[in-house]
């Protein structure tokens, strides 16, 4: 996270503004007390508005423990990070619960052939 935002932040400070940060969050990450107080300071450490950052957690963060998870999510977004669950199908049924701003699917392209001149099948 560190490294993106250092570069996001000279990205920032060079003119590119409209661009964001997206970062994978793990259950373990999640489920640490001082992530709020890590993402905080690496934000201001770097210049990079909070809105700039964007939190994908996998399932697995908001499946282990979902009352840790939904507090860690209110918490970041408290602090105007996007939250963003990366979702593969277990936790389905339970996506109304998740305070999130919103949804990644995952697989969505699986299966698509990729051409690098911009043709698919």
């Amino acid at each position: 996270m560190h490294c993106g935002l250092a570069r996001l932040g000279l990205w920032h400070r060079e003119g590119a503004s409209n661009l964001c940060l997206s970062v994978n969050v793990s259950a373990r990450q999640l489920g640490d007390t001082g992530i709020i107080e890590l993402v905080d300071k690496a934000l201001r450490r770097h210049a990079v508005p909070r809105s700039a950052l964007q939190l994908e957690l996998t399932e697995s963060a908001l499946m282990d423990d979902h009352v840790l998870a939904q507090t860690a999510i209110r918490a970041l977004q408290a602090l105007g990070v996007r939250a963003v669950p990366c979702r593969d199908g277990y936790s389905r049924r339970f996506s109304p619960m998740w305070p999130c701003d919103c949804l990644k699917q995952k697989g969505w392209t699986k299966g698509r052939h990729h051409d690098p001149r911009g043709n698919s099948d």
